[in-house]
């Protein structure tokens, strides 16, 4: 097997690794977690051959993270069902992995050196705002998790974009001029808030579209090297747009309302359906030796449960109300938009 490109089956990868002592590399990390690529510490070649090719997630010590078995042991019982059959495959595989002080100290160590970084030169590898967050002791969280590294690959590009709302929301007025989405990312940008991974550029409702033109314009925002490939829009569409209608229809199922549901969160499984509207799409593209590129891997990720806490729920029911309150769904003035209502309302104006 070539150690240089993306493993055929990651379960047998993560297997290998599981019981295996690591030397971590600070790779990315989110809000919750921190994302290390791993090299096996290793005498043997067949596992030696597996250097790079999966990453340890580490969560972060914040009240708003859970223990990575209950987090593991809830996507099982409440996201995987959700995706059986066609779409099991789509889901990124994750796998325990027990924790040594070692390892703990390893990455805690990492991410001084960085913090301290940070401290020396006014800026830091790690994003602004998460600094000095490092992570749980070891009898707090005792296990991080495997996953394949689908950055890995001599001719594999990695590229993400988070689908957000793909269905307009049970809250909207009559005759809004723009989707959830869309709303958000107006209201925050006249806010001047910082631009965040779901404010790509696109509209999420065009992500459905049968257009390949708007496909090509939003690949174009993925990939602003690769993206006007042909070839990509028609895999786009074969191999990512099915997914993203059975996430639209898993949303429309689990379309719980932020302001009337609010004052009774368990009913309408609140973690599922915020889950499912904050999920992330991980395409690899596969360059051939004759540079034609193509989709190889379709996954969603950060499907994590989050806790279902009353700051989230009042959060997530606030921004419904300030969106409709401000006129962010329905004012005509509001800058920035590329929504696919919006576009359908000036083409019905102009007929």
């Amino acid at each position: 097997m070539d150690s240089t490109a993306p493993h055929e089956d990651p379960s047998r990868c993560m297997d290998l690794l599981q019981n295996t002592p690591l030397t971590l590399h600070y790779l990315t990390e989110g809000n919750a977690n921190v994302i290390y690529s791993i090299a096996p510490i290793t005498s043997d070649p067949q596992i030696a051959a597996h250097d790079h090719c999966c990453v340890l997630r580490l969560r972060k010590d914040l009240p708003t993270t859970r223990p990575c078995i209950e987090n593991l042991s809830a996507i099982r019982e409440r996201i995987t069902p959700l995706f059986e059959r066609a779409y099991e495959d789509v889901l990124m595989p994750k796998m325990l992995y027990q924790l040594t002080p070692e390892l703990l100290d390893q990455a805690k160590q990492i991410l001084a050196e960085l913090d301290a970084e940070c401290t020396e030169k006014g800026q830091s590898v790690r994003a602004l705002g998460k600094s000095d967050i490092s992570h749980p002791a070891l009898e707090e969280e005792p296990h991080a998790v495997l996953m394949p590294n689908l950055r890995h690959g001599e001719n594999a590009l990695f590229r993400e974009f988070k689908p957000k709302w793909l269905r307009q929301s049970p809250n909207a007025p009559p005759g809004s001029r723009r989707c959830r989405t869309c709303a958000a990312n107006g209201f925050k940008r006249a806010k001047g808030s910082k631009q965040g991974k779901g404010d790509s550029g696109f509209c999420p409702l065009d992500l459905l579209s049968d257009d390949p033109s708007l496909i090509q314009a939003i690949l174009e925002k993925i990939d602003r090297t690769h993206g006007n490939s042909t070839e990509l829009v028609d895999d786009f569409r074969r191999q990512v747009q099915p997914v993203l209608h059975h996430l639209a229809d898993l949303q429309e199922e689990h379309h719980t309302k932020g302001l009337q549901d609010a004052s009774n969160p368990e009913h309408r499984d609140y973690a599922v359906a915020m889950a499912l509207r904050d999920c992330s799409v991980f395409m690899v593209l596969n360059k051939s030796p004759g540079g034609k590129l193509s989709i190889s891997r379709v996954k969603l990720a950060d499907l994590d449960l989050k806790i279902s806490s009353s700051g989230n729920l009042d959060k997530w029911a606030k921004m419904e109300s300030d969106l409709i309150s401000t006129g962010a769904y329905t004012d005509a003035t509001l800058s920035g938009s590329a929504c696919a209502l919006e576009r359908q309302q000036q083409n019905g104006e102009a007929h």
